[in-house]
């Protein structure tokens, strides 16, 4: 019989309560002790509570805590409770820090610092930022201090959800960036998208120089874009500030990135979620979501292990509201593809990030889903 590498729980109890039944259903499987935990928590909760809870429970020698408007829990949507997963891997290391880091050169120091020994080849690379942190700013640190890279993931939050804060990394309690070196756990990812385009091509022909504003689309100012396509419904889409039901794809090599709309300034131009570069073409993306599950279980089927694997998801807040009902379906369906072998959990973020496994960029989306195999 395989040993058990990955242990999970749910609780939706009241604070110190809800520790205490994780811990009982946890211990089933790991009586002796822990050595990674992982915990998901919704605003509700306060997370000294938690941990002086879990100091006294499961005693883990590693914690990661991440709080989010909703959680992932096996095939459901989560909106109050607790998520824990164990993680008691032979051979593995997991190395984590946590920031305060305001700007690039902050980051970039401090991601120097910090992973200086490790090498690339050789481990996966997570990090959860809190609304105090800046994502590009971040981007930019990593690309300083760690240059191309393509083994790192994340997510991050633009607002800020919870009346504590939001991020525990072992004793600590506090709002950064927390980043984690994982060796020894192999991580496949995978982005589900379910956009499909609108209309024809266009042109992005101007920007603003640090390319996070889109000022003008075929030479015209870029909110014209919505106003051709929505004619009637502009001003009920401007009224509602619906830009995150129509993001925009552009077109790189041979694949659509995501850029969300943050907002519109009065002169036309496109607050952006992601990088875009002049003479880059692309649509109006809408999502689709009868094609969602066929698509969902064409691409993970393939990736069924009949082995343990703890599947960890990173859901968006945007493709959460765009889809309404289905988004629990969506949730359902992935749990129901890759079979009872794989435990899942996850949250929503605002955005994810990722490295592109072939030109090692990084990308900032605000609309798919990260699908993550750990095993």
């Amino acid at each position: 019989m395989n040993k058990e590498v990955f242990a999970i729980a749910f609780s939706e109890r009241k604070q110190a309560e809800a520790i205490k039944e994780i811990s009982l259903k946890i211990k089933l499987i790991f009586p002796k002790e822990i050595n990674y935990l992982i915990l998901l928590f919704t605003p509700d909760y306060n997370p000294k509570n938690l941990l002086k809870t879990i100091s006294l429970t499961l005693k883990p020698k590693k914690i990661l805590g991440l709080t989010s408007p909703f959680l992932i829990f096996e095939g459901k949507v989560i909106s109050k409770g607790v998520v824990a997963c164990c993680v008691n891997k032979d051979g593995m290391e997991l190395q984590e820090t946590f920031s305060k880091a305001t700007n690039p050169q902050e980051t970039e120091l401090f991601l120097a610092s910090s992973f200086r020994k490790l090498k690339k080849g050789d481990f996966a690379f997570l990090s959860f930022i809190s609304s105090k942190v800046n994502p590009n700013d971040y981007i930019r640190g990593v690309k300083m201090s760690l240059g191309k890279f393509p083994n790192i993931l994340g997510s991050g939050f633009t607002k800020q959800y919870s009346l504590h804060n939001s991020q525990i990394i072992n004793n600590t309690i506090d709002d950064g960036l927390v980043n984690i070196a994982i060796k020894g756990l192999t991580i496949r990812s995978l982005r589900l998208g379910g956009y499909v385009p609108l209309g024809k091509p266009f042109i992005i022909t101007k920007t603003t120089s640090n390319r996070d504003i889109i000022l003008e689309i075929n030479n015209q100012p870029a909110i014209n874009i919505y106003k051709h396509y929505l004619q009637e419904k502009f001003d009920t889409f401007i009224k509602n500030h619906l830009f995150s039901f129509y993001p925009l794809g552009i077109n790189i090599n041979d694949s659509l990135k995501l850029i969300t709309i943050i907002d519109c300034l009065e002169d036309g131009s496109l607050i952006c979620m992601g990088k875009i570069r002049k003479k880059e073409s692309g649509h109006i993306m809408l999502l689709d979501s009868s094609l969602l599950i066929e698509n969902l279980k064409r691409k993970l089927s393939p990736l069924r292990n009949n082995g343990q694997t703890l599947t960890f998801i990173i859901n968006s807040l945007t493709r959460k509201k765009t889809l309404g009902e289905d988004a629990k379906k969506e949730i359902s369906a992935i749990k129901k593809t890759l079979g009872d072998k794989s435990k899942v959990i996850g949250l929503y973020a605002d955005y994810s990030f990722f490295s592109d496994r072939e030109e090692e960029n990084i990308d900032i989306e605000a609309g798919n889903l990260i699908v993550t195999m750990w095993e």
